[in-house]
């Protein structure tokens, strides 16, 4: 693993390419990632914008989320949880319209056209980590969501219960 340190927040170097502007163009895009600014931060409310002018309930997870609830980290994507009939309503209603298939038959995986930024989305009942089954899964985000700064956030201790759950047959998910 290749990590740096900056200002006392272990960078995670394996999310980036490697080259010799690497560091200095992670310390940027951290910069603006803690400071809620850039392309991650513009694909997050152009989503939950989108989201909620279409009526589809919804809840920030993964890296982002753990941001919000003041664990800074990076990440490159924005992580959402809906419930199946939400993804329906996603592919039919906003697919084509500033959100596209990451990869050929992708289904839950998009990208933002503006800023081609990856979003992912899990459904409520999928359990976490590997996939296969154990006593938590994802839960209905309307139920396990609040507000903050303006967007839906999963809950701080379905946050914690969850990456704990994600760990139980997912070793490198420890």
């Amino acid at each position: 693993m290749h990590d740096a340190w900056a200002d006392g927040i272990l960078l995670d170097m394996t999310a980036y390419e490697r080259d010799d502007k690497s560091i200095w163009r992670v310390l940027r895009e951290a910069d603006e990632l803690f400071a809620k600014r850039g392309a991650v931060y513009d694909t997050l409310h152009r989503l939950d914008r989108r989201l909620r002018e279409e009526n589809i309930p919804y809840a920030l997870i993964g890296g982002m989320a753990l941001i919000s609830h003041g664990y800074e980290r990076l990440t490159k994507d924005v992580d959402v949880l809906l419930t199946p009939e939400g993804l329906v309503a996603f592919a039919e209603k906003c697919v084509g319209r500033g959100y596209v298939p990451a990869f050929a038959g992708a289904r839950k995986t998009f990208r933002d056209t503006t800023n081609n930024i990856r979003i992912e989305i899990i459904t409520a009942g999928e359990y976490p980590g590997d996939g296969r089954p154990k006593p938590v899964a994802f839960p209905d985000p309307a139920q396990a969501s609040i507000e903050r700064d303006g967007i839906r956030v999963i809950r701080l201790e379905e946050l914690i219960e969850l990456k704990l759950a994600s760990g139980l047959s997912a070793a490198h998910r420890l």
